[in-house]
């Protein structure tokens, strides 16, 4: 049982583009993403144990094609018990992405799939039918100053992600800060 209290490792599953058939199961990519206690926590908004902040992807990620299946949490940096296993709803390909993270509610803990994300090329929000938002703040000594914001969907489901002034990749590969990026999420399944 994962307890939210105790820091968790977490690694990213999937396979490498490169043109060879892959068969097996998904290999690890990249290094653990160390998450510290209170990363993944159930406010009782009814999203349950979800991560409330972006989540940094490895450098090893953003370098090449990669397909990803599943998110697994662990209880050391390496070695150790996998905690839990958390399948996408459907593969996600990431190939130098624009937004070099995992954005907040990306890992939902109660799903038996995980909705698939990406970046929103347009300054509107991607989820025009949201029901409820649920603002997050971050920043000490900043209390009323949002970092992100959470849109749901009329069954209590992230629909989409607003992120402020937060790093991104553009093009050339140099990291820019951006006021706004939009996420949508897609690929819902039933838990």
């Amino acid at each position: 049982m994962l307890d939210p209290q105790q820091p968790t490792h977490l690694q990213i599953c999937g396979r490498h583009c490169d043109g060879l058939a892959q068969t097996g199961p998904a290999q690890a990519i990249g290094e653990r993403i160390y998450l510290q206690s209170g990363t993944l926590r159930d406010e009782e908004d009814s999203l349950g144990p979800v991560n409330r902040s972006a989540l940094a992807l490895p450098a090893s990620l953003l370098d090449g094609r990669w397909l990803v299946e599943s998110y697994q949490l662990w209880n050391q940096p390496s070695g150790g018990d996998l905690l839990l296993e958390l399948p996408l709803g459907d593969q996600l390909l990431l190939h130098r992405p624009a937004l070099p993270f995992l954005p907040p509610g990306a890992l939902q803990l109660q799903r038996r799939r995980q909705p698939i994300w990406n970046p929103w090329p347009h300054e509107r929000n991607p989820a025009p039918g949201w029901e409820q938002r649920v603002h997050l703040y971050q920043l000490p000594g900043k209390p009323f100053q949002a970092t992100s914001v959470i849109y749901l969907d009329g069954q209590q489901r992230i629909a989409a992600a607003e992120l402020f002034d937060i790093p991104v990749r553009n093009s050339r590969g140099q990291i820019e800060p951006a006021r706004r990026v939009w996420v949508g999420f897609s690929a819902y399944f039933d838990t």
